[in-house]
C-alpha cells in the first residue's frame, strides 16, 4: 500500500494569492493543491483558505507570506515570514492521534507548538509577533525556554527572539477578520 500524500488544498481564495514552487510564481485558485515547499503569498488585497488533509485549516490575511515546510500525519512544521493567520487544528476530525504542529517565524526561529489548537498569529517584517490563543495548548519557544500560553491569553515576541509574559485578553472582543460572509469557518 503506498504512503498517504500529505497536502493542503486551497477551499477559498479572494484577490491576489499567489503560490511559489520551485518552477515558479503562480496565481492560486480555488482547489489548487499546496505541498512541502511552497510558499503563498496574499496581495494587498489578498485572502486565503486552506485545508490539510488532517483537517487544520488556515486562514491568511492580506499581505502574508507563509511556507509549508514539513507535513506529515504527526508533525506538521509552517513558517509565517510576516503577516497574519488564524489556524484551527481539529483533532476530532484525523483518523489518528492529534499530531504536533509547529509554527516558525523571525530571523532567530522562534517557534511555537500546537495540540488542538485555535490560535491567531500575527508576524512582522522584522521578526516580531504575537499569539492569541483560543483553545487548546499553546507552547512558545524562544532562547531555550518554553511559556506556555492558555486560551484567553496572547503573548509578545520582540525582534530580538525575547518573549514577554502572557496576558489575558477578551476573545469576545477580538475582531474576527478570517469570518467572512462566504467563509466556511
Amino acid at each position: 500500500m503506498a504512503p498517504r500524500r500529505e497536502f493542503a488544498a486551497s477551499v477559498l481564495i479572494r484577490g491576489d494569492v499567489f503560490k511559489k514552487t520551485a518552477t515558479g510564481l503562480v496565481c492560486m485558485d480555488i482547489d489548487d493543491l499546496v505541498t512541502v515547499g511552497d510558499e503563498i503569498r496574499t496581495g494587498q488585497n489578498g485572502y486565503a483558505e486552506l485545508v490539510f488533509t488532517d483537517g487544520t485549516k488556515l486562514a491568511l490575511a492580506a499581505n502574508t507570506v507563509f511556507t509549508l515546510e514539513e507535513l506529515a500525519p504527526q508533525k506538521s512544521v509552517y513558517q509565517l515570514i510576516r503577516g497574519h493567520l488564524h489556524s484551527v487544528i481539529d483533532c476530532l476530525k484525523t483518523s489518528g492521534p492529534c499530531g504536533e504542529r509547529r509554527y516558525e517565524s523571525g530571523p532567530n526561529r522562534w517557534s511555537f507548538s500546537l495540540r488542538g489548537t485555535e490560535i491567531d498569529f500575527e508576524m512582522d517584517a522584522d521578526g516580531s509577533g504575537i499569539v492569541a490563543v483560543w483553545s487548546g495548548i499553546a507552547e512558545i519557544q524562544s532562547a531555550g525556554k518554553t511559556i506556555p500560553v492558555k486560551p484567553g491569553q496572547r503573548v509578545a515576541v520582540a525582534t530580538d527572539g525575547s518573549v514577554g509574559d502572557p496576558i489575558p485578553i477578551d476573545l469576545r472582543a477580538v475582531v474576527k477578520w478570517w469570518e467572512g460572509p462566504s467563509s466556511p469557518w
